[in-house]
């Protein structure tokens, strides 16, 4: 069940990036920030030591593809970070990908995927930012896997 969750999660990610990402470079706010963190650490050995264990550990990759296939997606469509969207507030944009039709809306800290039409009619995924706990979840149907949490610090960690 986690196999196939993960499997669709990543399918969604490449739905995303395929079909929001034409032509768009992004500002990679989050890898800045976290470049800035690692580059502000006194002493050239503890920043190059810090360095290395963030590309190691896949801190750096893992902050990559939020700002890759999230961050820098939403701001392409909206101009604007996904996670300064008023209460409300939301987008949405049909899209049709490999003969499917899908549904894809954006409020505020979250982001729903919806088959409308195609053999995966009726399925859907989602993407929930929850700001108590600073996680991005992954939801499909009953199954709700936590994706990435961000630390008080901006750092991107990877969740087991």
């Amino acid at each position: 069940m986690k196999k196939k969750f993960l499997a669709v999660t990543m399918a969604v990610l490449m739905l995303f990036s395929a079909l929001f990402m034409q032509g768009c470079y992004g500002s990679y706010p989050l890898f800045k920030k976290l470049n800035q963190v690692v580059g502000s650490i006194d002493g050239r050995w503890g920043s190059t030591a810090v360095n290395v264990i963030c590309w190691i550990t896949f801190i750096y990759g893992f902050t990559l593809l939020v700002d890759l296939f999230v961050l820098n997606t939403v701001e392409f469509w909206r101009g604007s970070d996904p996670l300064a969207m008023n209460d409300g507030e939301s987008e949405t944009q049909v899209v049709s990908y490999l003969g499917d039709l899908y549904k894809i809306t954006a409020t505020k800290n979250r982001f729903d995927v919806y088959c409308i039409d195609g053999l995966r009619k009726g399925e859907t995924a989602s993407m929930v930012y929850d700001p108590d706990t600073r996680i991005w979840r992954g939801e499909n149907g009953d199954v709700v896997q936590e994706l990435v949490r961000i630390g008080q610090d901006g750092m991107v960690e990877a969740v087991n």
